[in-house]
């Protein structure tokens, strides 16, 4: 947010934790119900209550089945919980980082941003903007806001 040519400010590294902490926040809430919603899917397709439903319908019974079979290979594939807790644990650390800023000089901060960073999980792309425009709406920036393409608002409800 620091215009080319200017000083970084501690206020500025302050947005950029909320930033960091919204976003974390933002993506292990998501990647926690996206598993949920997998495991529903699972059950339902795979419980004894719809097989009498498809019993008679051999494509739909087909169909189900490579269904479910192509939903747990997402699901072990994308490790979601685990990703999850990588994020959770992220946003943990930066919320501490933000507790302990008072009296900390610019350059303290900087560093230990960069050692909380360099641990970052990979991060889902669509939801850096809108964590961004939560930030800058919370602290009161409307100007800054970005606009948001349709899949960044749908991430926002599921998030």
């Amino acid at each position: 947010m620091t215009p080319k040519g200017e000083q970084r400010t501690i206020y500025e590294a302050g947005l950029e934790i909320d930033y960091s902490i919204r976003l974390h926040e933002l993506q292990s809430r998501l990647l926690r119900r996206s598993r949920f919603l997998i495991a529903f899917v699972q059950l339902g397709i795979g419980s004894a209550v719809i097989a009498p439903l498809v019993g008679g319908l051999p494509l739909v019974a087909g169909v189900a089945g490579v269904a479910l079979g192509l939903i747990t290979i997402a699901d072990a594939l994308l490790d979601m919980q685990t990703r999850a807790a990588a994020s959770e644990f992220q946003r943990k650390r930066l919320k501490q980082l933000r507790g302990a800023m008072d009296g900390r000089s610019l350059a303290e901060i900087d560093r230990d941003i960069q050692t909380i960073e360099a641990d970052d999980p990979a991060e889902i792309e669509s939801l850096r903007v809108v964590a961004y425009n939560d930030v800058v709406r919370r602290w009161s920036h409307f100007n800054r806001m970005q606009p948001e393409s349709w899949a960044q608002r749908l991430l926002r409800c599921l998030a």
